[in-house]
C-alpha cells in the first residue's frame, strides 16, 4: 500500500495539467501521455512521450511541467522498482 500513496504524492506534485502564459488563448485540446521513470531517490532517470496529442507544443508543455515538479519524494524502501515507470496523462 505504500506505493499506492508514494505514486499519489508524485501525482500530486506534479499536480493538474497548466497551459504556459504563452499559449493561453490559443485554441489547444487533447490528450498528451507520458512515462516518467525516476530513481530510488526521486528524480527523474527518464522522461518520454508516449502519445503528444494533437500538438507537439502540448507534449513540451507537459514535459516542462513535470521536470519543473522536482523534486519527488523518494520511494518506499524495497519498492519494486517497476514502480517506478509512472504512466501521466495530461488533460488540456
Amino acid at each position: 500500500i505504500e506505493d499506492v500513496i508514494w505514486n499519489r504524492k508524485v501525482a500530486q506534485r506534479i499536480g493538474r495539467p497548466f497551459l504556459p502564459q504563452l499559449l493561453k488563448g490559443k485554441d489547444l485540446h487533447g490528450t498528451v501521455r507520458l512515462l516518467l521513470m525516476l530513481t530510488p531517490e526521486g528524480r527523474i532517470r527518464d522522461l518520454r512521450v508516449t502519445d503528444p496529442g494533437p500538438s507537439d507544443t502540448l507534449a513540451m508543455a507537459a514535459q516542462a511541467q513535470v521536470r519543473a515538479s522536482v523534486p519527488f519524494p523518494p520511494c518506499p524502501e524495497g519498492m519494486d522498482p517497476c514502480f517506478l515507470r509512472i504512466p501521466v496523462n495530461f488533460r488540456y
